[in-house]
């Protein structure tokens, strides 16, 4: 499976793209690396990948050590609906996020804050604001002089979270339902939703990584109701723990259709504007996410892909 490039990736893209439309000519030989790292406030790392994207979409192609321009940008080589990045620490932020859900972090890996401030064309105090937050979730520790590292996480940090995502997403439900039956837009979507998950349960073997999509998307379809920014906000920063959680730890196919089946039944008791019915699936999912994370054993990892 490819895995998307990165909020910071997409947006040196857009940037590039602009680049190119305001420059107007074609054929033309892109700026010096150097030049456009310091335009763009990027490493080399994340310009790289962003080169690739426009070669792969025509725009571009490796001339000898340069890069000839062949056409100009179009609307649809764009990049939509990009988490909007306010501050260097919300795009180091998501950076690491981006690491964790994507797996190129793992327990006991080594975090250093010179090589992630190159990787994200930050400097190392906003590396380490950042990672001190972060370090607030259980995920990574740093002993007095040593590196970062990534940890597991016991049973009573899970659990917390757990209670913390469980309060939420609650409430989202409760604000969904709060002017009485759901409108017709909230129904299509959970009603796609639904599809989906039917569509995953269907098949003979099911993917770890549709699992983890699904459950971002399922959850999450909830918080988006709160219409509480600061709630979205938090959430997202707690809930790549859980992914974390989902991709370190050896999951069967009887444990992915049954976390599937859960969904299921929420979403169908949504389908049928019951709302008492869909706390009740909702609570008791949790409560089954607690129990797999007891006898989840916390030397068992899962293998790597």
């Amino acid at each position: 499976m490819t895995n998307s490039p990165s909020s910071l990736v997409k947006k040196t893209v857009n940037s590039l793209l602009d680049f190119l439309s305001k420059e107007g000519n074609v054929p033309m030989i892109m700026p010096t690396e150097l030049t456009l790292t310091n335009l763009l406030n990027v490493s080399r790392s994340i310009l790289a990948q962003a080169y690739s994207d426009l070669e792969n979409k025509g725009i571009i192609r490796q001339e000898m050590r340069s890069r000839l321009v062949l056409r100009l940008p179009q609307a649809e080589d764009y990049y939509l609906n990009i988490d909007k990045i306010n501050s260097k620490t919300q795009l180091v932020e998501n950076f690491i996020l981006e690491k964790f859900s994507k797996n190129e972090l793992q327990s006991g890996d080594k975090l250093s804050e010179l090589q992630i401030a190159k990787e994200s064309g930050a400097n190392t105090v906003t590396v380490r604001e950042v990672l001190l937050k972060i370090s607030n979730t259980g995920i990574i520790r740093k002993d007095p002089r040593k590196k970062w590292e990534v940890i597991d996480l016991s049973e009573k940090k899970m659990n917390e979270i757990t209670d913390y995502r469980s309060i939420m997403e609650l409430f989202g439900l409760n604000c969904l339902f709060d002017n009485g039956p759901l409108p017709a837009s909230a129904l299509q979507k959970f009603k796609k939703l639904l599809n989906r998950h039917q569509s995953v349960l269907a098949k003979s073997t099911i993917d770890r990584d549709e699992v983890i999509e699904l459950e971002n998307d399922f959850h999450k379809s909830f918080i988006k109701y709160t219409n509480n920014q600061v709630i979205q906000e938090s959430y997202e920063s707690i809930f790549f723990v859980t992914r974390f959680h989902l991709r370190q730890r050896i999951m069967t196919q009887d444990r992915f259709r049954y976390l599937i089946e859960e969904h299921i039944r929420v979403l169908l008791a949504l389908l049928e504007n019951n709302y008492e019915g869909a706390v009740a699936e909702l609570k008791n999912h949790f409560r089954e996410s607690k129990a797999f994370f007891h006898n989840a054993s916390l030397s068992q990892m899962a293998p790597e892909k």
